[in-house]
């Protein structure tokens, strides 16, 4: 891909990007994000042959960095609560950031088996990497006993979901700030075990 491809690529998505934060997305169509990018609607469509090769492009663009929380999970420097804690930020982000276009997405995966297969990959990687966090807690000993292993992971995942960011944001008027301060105390309340906290803070796991 030339300079002058990349650069415009580049520009279309920022100006998709712009268009969102002004209106819903299923308001906005090709000609919208063509006169906002400033290039024709034939050109838009060389650079993406339709809408939703528009929305999976941008959706893969700004989800966060994969290779962040892989570094995490491995990080000796860390201890078990600073990792569960940039585990529940990492996604907290993530989701602000994604949910509105992963939200269109998921409208066309009725009828898109491509948009079925792209969803399935975004939901298994981020429940194996609930997994392995939950597995870092268990290890370590502080994972409560309450839950079963299997019970602890659908608990976070769905706590961390876009869905679960989502209600919070548009029904209880949730910033972010708000959704991460409250989400680390529910978490920690119901699945670290209070007479393990000592070792959680201990660094190495």
């Amino acid at each position: 891909m030339s300079t002058k491809s990349h650069k415009t690529r580049k520009k279309i998505i920022s100006s998709t990007l712009s268009l969102l934060n002004s209106s819903q997305l299923s308001k906005i169509n090709m000609e919208d994000i063509a006169i906002n990018t400033g290039i024709s609607r034939q050109a838009l469509y060389k650079y993406f042959p339709s809408r939703l090769d528009l929305l999976v492009y941008l959706l893969k663009s700004i989800d966060k960095d994969h290779t962040l929380l892989e570094k995490l999970m491995v990080d000796q420097s860390l201890s078990i609560k600073e990792k569960l804690n940039s585990f529940i930020d990492y996604w907290g982000y993530n989701n602000e950031a994604t949910y509105k276009v992963s939200s269109e997405i998921k409208l066309l995966r009725r009828t898109d088996q491509k948009v079925k297969l792209i969803l399935e990959e975004r939901n298994i990687f981020f429940r194996q990497q609930c997994e392995q966090i939950i597995q870092i807690l268990n290890d370590g000993g502080s994972l409560k006993s309450n839950f079963t292993y299997r019970e602890a992971i659908d608990i976070l995942c769905n706590l961390l979901s876009e869905d679960t960011w989502a209600y919070f944001n548009e029904n209880c008027l949730w910033s972010l700030s708000k959704y991460l301060e409250k989400i680390h105390v529910i978490i920690e309340n119901l699945l670290i075990g209070t007479g393990t906290k000592s070792a959680w803070s201990i660094r190495g796991y």
